[in-house]
Protein backbone atom coordinates (compact mmCIF):
# COMPACT_ATOMS: atom_id res chain seq x y z
CA UNK A 1 0.00 0.00 0.00
CA UNK A 2 3.18 2.36 0.86
CA UNK A 3 4.34 1.51 -2.50
CA UNK A 4 1.00 2.05 -4.79
CA UNK A 5 0.83 5.81 -2.43
CA UNK A 6 4.43 6.97 -3.51
CA UNK A 7 3.25 5.89 -6.95
CA UNK A 8 0.29 8.10 -7.31
CA UNK A 9 2.16 11.19 -4.97
CA UNK A 10 4.85 11.20 -8.34
CA UNK A 11 2.09 10.83 -10.71
CA UNK A 12 1.08 14.34 -9.26
CA UNK A 13 4.52 15.72 -9.12
CA UNK A 14 4.55 14.67 -12.69
CA UNK A 15 1.11 16.59 -13.54
CA UNK A 16 2.29 19.70 -11.30
CA UNK A 17 5.49 20.13 -12.40
CA UNK A 18 6.63 18.34 -15.52
CA UNK A 19 4.20 18.86 -17.72
CA UNK A 20 6.14 21.11 -20.38
CA UNK A 21 9.49 18.82 -19.98
CA UNK A 22 9.24 15.07 -21.91
CA UNK A 23 12.65 13.81 -20.89
CA UNK A 24 11.68 13.85 -17.26
CA UNK A 25 8.06 12.76 -17.59
CA UNK A 26 9.32 9.70 -19.45
CA UNK A 27 11.97 9.03 -16.08
CA UNK A 28 9.12 9.84 -13.66
CA UNK A 29 6.98 7.59 -15.65
CA UNK A 30 9.43 5.25 -15.40
CA UNK A 31 9.90 5.18 -11.89
CA UNK A 32 6.22 4.61 -11.41
CA UNK A 33 5.83 1.62 -13.47
CA UNK A 34 9.17 0.23 -11.29
CA UNK A 35 7.45 1.21 -8.20
CA UNK A 36 3.94 -0.93 -8.88
CA UNK A 37 5.94 -3.64 -10.78
CA UNK A 38 7.89 -3.93 -7.34
CA UNK A 39 4.63 -3.27 -5.63
CA UNK A 40 2.55 -6.28 -7.38
CA UNK A 41 6.05 -8.59 -7.45
CA UNK A 42 5.26 -9.23 -3.35
CA UNK A 43 2.56 -11.46 -4.67
CA UNK A 44 4.34 -13.26 -7.21
CA UNK A 45 1.58 -15.86 -7.19
CA UNK A 46 -1.20 -13.45 -8.47
CA UNK A 47 1.31 -11.63 -10.83
CA UNK A 48 2.75 -14.34 -13.20
CA UNK A 49 1.89 -16.52 -16.20
CA UNK A 50 3.88 -19.04 -16.57
CA UNK A 51 4.50 -20.88 -20.25
CA UNK A 52 6.74 -21.64 -22.80
CA UNK A 53 8.77 -18.91 -23.70
CA UNK A 54 11.40 -18.26 -26.16
CA UNK A 55 14.39 -15.99 -24.81
CA UNK A 56 15.98 -15.89 -27.95
CA UNK A 57 12.44 -13.61 -29.36
CA UNK A 58 12.07 -12.21 -25.80
CA UNK A 59 15.61 -10.35 -26.32
CA UNK A 60 14.87 -9.46 -29.62
CA UNK A 61 11.50 -7.69 -28.80
CA UNK A 62 13.33 -5.99 -25.96
CA UNK A 63 15.91 -4.79 -28.11
CA UNK A 64 13.30 -3.74 -30.56
CA UNK A 65 11.79 -1.78 -28.08
CA UNK A 66 15.01 0.36 -27.17
CA UNK A 67 16.16 0.66 -30.60
CA UNK A 68 15.79 4.48 -31.18
CA UNK A 69 17.72 4.97 -28.27
CA UNK A 70 20.77 2.70 -29.16
CA UNK A 71 20.44 4.39 -33.04
CA UNK A 72 20.58 8.24 -31.42
CA UNK A 73 23.37 6.65 -29.19
CA UNK A 74 25.46 4.91 -32.14
CA UNK A 75 25.48 2.00 -29.88
CA UNK A 76 27.05 -0.99 -31.83
CA UNK A 77 24.80 -4.07 -31.11
CA UNK A 78 26.14 -7.63 -31.01
CA UNK A 79 23.07 -10.01 -30.78
CA UNK A 80 23.63 -13.57 -30.50
CA UNK A 81 20.12 -15.79 -29.66
CA UNK A 82 21.92 -19.07 -30.60
CA UNK A 83 21.45 -21.91 -32.76
CA UNK A 84 18.17 -22.99 -31.65
CA UNK A 85 15.11 -21.58 -29.87
CA UNK A 86 15.78 -21.89 -26.21
CA UNK A 87 12.49 -22.35 -23.93
CA UNK A 88 11.98 -21.62 -20.36
CA UNK A 89 9.12 -21.82 -18.17
CA UNK A 90 8.39 -18.17 -17.11
CA UNK A 91 6.43 -15.55 -17.45
CA UNK A 92 7.18 -13.64 -20.51
CA UNK A 93 5.98 -10.49 -19.56
CA UNK A 94 7.80 -10.20 -16.14
CA UNK A 95 10.87 -11.78 -18.28
CA UNK A 96 10.56 -9.33 -20.85
CA UNK A 97 10.69 -6.49 -18.20
CA UNK A 98 13.97 -8.05 -16.58
CA UNK A 99 15.37 -7.44 -20.07
CA UNK A 100 14.75 -3.63 -20.31
CA UNK A 101 15.79 -2.84 -17.26
CA UNK A 102 19.46 -4.60 -17.54
CA UNK A 103 19.06 -2.99 -21.36
CA UNK A 104 18.13 0.44 -19.92
CA UNK A 105 21.03 -0.33 -17.49
CA UNK A 106 23.68 -0.89 -20.38
CA UNK A 107 22.67 1.72 -22.42
CA UNK A 108 22.46 4.74 -19.19
CA UNK A 109 26.49 3.29 -17.86
CA UNK A 110 27.51 2.72 -21.11
CA UNK A 111 29.15 5.99 -23.38
CA UNK A 112 27.97 6.85 -26.83
CA UNK A 113 29.20 4.64 -29.92
CA UNK A 114 30.01 1.95 -26.99
CA UNK A 115 29.02 -1.73 -28.05
CA UNK A 116 26.33 -3.99 -26.20
CA UNK A 117 26.28 -7.31 -26.50
CA UNK A 118 23.77 -9.50 -25.64
CA UNK A 119 24.17 -13.57 -25.66
CA UNK A 120 21.68 -16.64 -25.38
CA UNK A 121 23.28 -20.28 -25.09
CA UNK A 122 22.30 -23.66 -23.17
CA UNK A 123 24.58 -24.43 -20.80
CA UNK A 124 23.43 -28.39 -20.04
CA UNK A 125 19.89 -28.12 -18.45
CA UNK A 126 20.22 -24.59 -18.22
CA UNK A 127 19.78 -21.18 -20.45
CA UNK A 128 22.07 -18.64 -20.07
CA UNK A 129 21.47 -14.73 -20.80
CA UNK A 130 24.54 -12.75 -20.87
CA UNK A 131 24.61 -8.51 -21.19
CA UNK A 132 27.49 -7.27 -21.79
CA UNK A 133 28.23 -3.52 -22.01
CA UNK A 134 31.26 -1.25 -21.79
CA UNK A 135 30.39 1.36 -19.08
CA UNK A 136 31.80 2.17 -15.89
CA UNK A 137 31.23 -1.09 -14.26
CA UNK A 138 30.59 -1.74 -10.61
CA UNK A 139 32.77 -2.06 -7.97
CA UNK A 140 33.64 -5.32 -6.30
CA UNK A 141 32.05 -4.77 -3.01
CA UNK A 142 28.74 -3.31 -4.43
CA UNK A 143 28.06 -6.38 -6.39
CA UNK A 144 25.64 -7.32 -4.04
CA UNK A 145 24.21 -4.41 -2.50
CA UNK A 146 23.11 -3.56 -5.91
CA UNK A 147 20.46 -5.75 -5.55
CA UNK A 148 18.56 -3.82 -3.03
CA UNK A 149 15.49 -1.67 -3.12
CA UNK A 150 16.67 2.07 -3.64
CA UNK A 151 20.80 1.10 -3.75
CA UNK A 152 22.71 2.27 -7.18
CA UNK A 153 26.61 1.85 -7.03
CA UNK A 154 28.88 5.18 -6.12
CA UNK A 155 29.86 4.93 -9.75
CA UNK A 156 26.58 5.36 -11.35
CA UNK A 157 26.22 8.69 -13.12
CA UNK A 158 23.17 8.53 -14.69
CA UNK A 159 19.70 9.77 -13.32
CA UNK A 160 17.59 6.27 -11.32
CA UNK A 161 16.10 5.36 -8.73
CA UNK A 162 17.33 2.04 -7.69
CA UNK A 163 14.68 -0.65 -8.56
CA UNK A 164 15.69 -1.88 -11.92
CA UNK A 165 18.23 -4.62 -10.59
CA UNK A 166 16.01 -4.95 -7.16
CA UNK A 167 13.24 -5.93 -10.02
CA UNK A 168 15.44 -8.38 -11.86
CA UNK A 169 16.64 -9.97 -9.07
CA UNK A 170 13.09 -10.85 -7.39
CA UNK A 171 11.92 -12.00 -11.16
CA UNK A 172 14.39 -14.23 -11.38
CA UNK A 173 14.63 -15.83 -8.08
CA UNK A 174 10.99 -16.12 -8.64
CA UNK A 175 11.67 -18.14 -11.99
CA UNK A 176 14.24 -20.41 -9.90
CA UNK A 177 17.53 -18.95 -11.66
CA UNK A 178 20.05 -17.10 -10.27
CA UNK A 179 21.72 -13.61 -11.44
CA UNK A 180 25.09 -12.55 -11.32
CA UNK A 181 27.22 -9.33 -12.33
CA UNK A 182 30.84 -9.62 -13.01
CA UNK A 183 33.35 -7.27 -14.82
CA UNK A 184 34.17 -7.11 -18.32
CA UNK A 185 37.42 -7.92 -20.00
CA UNK A 186 38.64 -4.84 -20.39
CA UNK A 187 35.79 -2.79 -18.48
CA UNK A 188 32.03 -2.38 -18.17
CA UNK A 189 29.38 -4.81 -16.93
CA UNK A 190 28.73 -8.42 -17.59
CA UNK A 191 25.06 -9.22 -16.25
CA UNK A 192 24.38 -13.34 -16.52
CA UNK A 193 21.27 -14.79 -16.06
CA UNK A 194 20.45 -18.37 -15.74
CA UNK A 195 17.07 -20.63 -15.76
CA UNK A 196 16.48 -24.18 -16.12
CA UNK A 197 15.54 -24.88 -19.59
CA UNK A 198 12.01 -26.26 -20.52
CA UNK A 199 12.45 -30.25 -20.97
Amino acid sequence: MRVHTLALVVVCMIAASCSSQTKDVRRSLRLVDNLLTYAKLNDARRCYRFESTDLGQLAEEALERCHVRLSQGGYHVNFDPGPAPLRVLGDSSALGLVLDNLLDNAIKYSPPASCLTVEIHAQGSRALVRISDEGDGIREDERSSVFEKFVRGRLARAPGKGLGLAIVLRVITDHHGQVELRPGPSRGTVVEIVLPCLT
